[in-house]
């Protein structure tokens, strides 16, 4: 009651009554218009969370273009997404580190083609070397199947690890915990 009793009494003023003159202005039947306070409080909520809301739309217009600023600056950045026990994010092992580390190894011009998932190609003979991940999203059967192709092919086939193991100078190392591949590998060195 009290904020009507304000209003009819700043109407008052207004029109040069003198303050509580309910005769001419009541605070309850002309201001509240009989209306229950409870409409007050959702009415102000309203009123108030338009505003908030309209402050929101701003700010989010604002987060958007500045996402949209991003995504132009970045747009030149290629990368492969990995998953397996790892959150769905952007890497640059397949198509950036490990060309640039056998390229150094190399130190020449190598030509580099990446596919992903079920684009492995059917036919590998055009190719000198096979890096592939350690598919830890395939079954036996769908790696064992590439591993057979590239065999067949006459095409050698390693994994990520391996490939960065060796072209960085560290594949003795990285065998270690496996003697009998370590074994294997001095003894294809010496040629046997």
């Amino acid at each position: 009651m009290n904020v009507n009793e304000v209003l009819a009494n700043r109407a008052l003023q207004i029109l040069g009554r003198p303050l509580g003159d309910y005769a001419t202005l009541d605070p309850v039947d002309d201001v509240n218009l009989h209306q229950s306070t409870n409409d007050t409080y959702p009415t102000a909520l309203r009123v108030a969370a338009i505003g908030l809301l309209r402050n929101l739309e701003r700010e989010v217009v604002a987060l958007l273009e500045e996402f949209q600023r991003r995504e132009k600056e970045m747009a030149g950045i290629v990368k492969v997404g990995r998953t397996q026990f790892q959150d769905a994010v952007l890497t640059t092992l397949g198509r950036v580190n490990i060309p640039r580390w056998l390229t150094q190894y190399v130190g020449g011009k190598l030509e580099y083609t990446s596919v992903q998932g079920h684009d492995f190609p059917d036919d590998v003979t055009p190719y000198k070397l096979i890096v592939h991940c350690g598919a830890c999203m395939w079954n036996r059967r769908e790696m064992l199947s590439r591993l057979i192709r590239c065999r067949k092919a006459g095409v050698p086939i390693t994994n990520y690890g391996l490939t960065i193991a060796y072209s960085l100078g560290i594949f003795e190392r990285a065998l270690g915990p496996f003697p009998a591949a370590l074994e294997a590998y001095h003894a294809m060195r010496r040629g046997h």
